[in-house]
């Protein structure tokens, strides 16, 4: 004897028929309005506010069912890979951290998404690879990819190929949202990012202006050099975008403000 029994706690299906994942003890799911952590009880919806509204706007309705989810266990993330608003198949990715609930974006075409188990290779196979060191494939020597068993988050591109997500970082982005007060000028003449993993390159744009929601003003570019970016901008309201070359883990964001006087 079996029955169905409703579920509480909101419309919480699938989008698509790949459009969840199993993240161990719950499931990840990506609904037609929001996305939900489903773990047997009831539905809980994440992303709730900007994720969620950025989401939508930026992916294809009429092929957002073309959605793929995958829990890369590894480094405890879900990858959800959807067509962006102009594309038929995924093209973009909004990554999900489930220890720290914090979200990022990368922009990669693919057909379809895996958990890659490797079959290991030994010393005596390297030469079935290449005759020289030089030849050999770019993992580190403690990557996935060398041990049996080993599992690796991959996908195949759109020439189909099987690729593994396990490169270097290329170029990145990060914005720090805005900084000031209504009634105080003040004077932004320093910016300091701080790194647990410090990038390759590290370049700032600033932006300045005196109300917020009204159009900004472009300030200062500059590359960070000892730890700092130096600037220059005068304005009641700053923000700041960041790019970022090579593997890195940013930690914290330090602006100087002066104070000019009251207005």
């Amino acid at each position: 004897m079996w029955d169905w029994q409703q579920v509480t706690g909101g419309d919480a299906g699938c989008i698509g028929q790949d459009a969840w994942c199993d993240i161990g003890g719950a499931h990840f799911i990506v609904g037609k309005d929001n996305f939900w952590l489903f773990d047997g009880s009831r539905p809980s919806p994440l992303g709730v506010g900007m994720v969620r509204n950025w989401f939508f706007s930026n992916s294809n309705p009429a092929t957002r069912y073309r959605t793929q989810c995958i829990f890369d266990r590894k480094t405890n993330r879900v990858w959800i890979f959807y067509p962006s608003t102009s594309a038929t198949s995924p093209d973009h990715a909004l990554v999900y951290h489930v220890g720290t609930k914090q979200w990022g974006t990368a922009a990669i075409p693919c057909e379809a998404v895996l958990n890659y188990i490797s079959a290991g290779m030994t010393i005596h196979d390297l030469a079935t690879i290449s005759a020289t060191i030089d030849g050999l494939p770019n993992y580190p020597f403690d990557s996935p990819y060398w041990v049996a068993g080993g599992q690796s988050l991959g996908l195949f591109n759109t020439s189909h190929q099987l690729q593994l997500l396990t490169g270097a970082a290329g170029t990145s982005a990060a914005q720090a949202w805005y900084v000031g007060d209504d009634d105080i000028y003040t004077l932004m003449d320093k910016v300091r990012c701080r790194f647990s993993r410090k990038p390759t390159v590290a370049t700032i744009e600033t932006y300045h202006s005196a109300e917020l929601g009204e159009t900004e003003t472009a300030g200062s570019a500059a590359t960070m050099a000892d730890g700092k970016f130096d600037v220059l901008d005068s304005g009641r309201w700053h923000r700041c975008d960041f790019t970022f070359t090579g593997d890195h883990t940013l930690t914290g964001i330090g602006m100087n403000l002066i104070q000019e006087g009251d207005v």
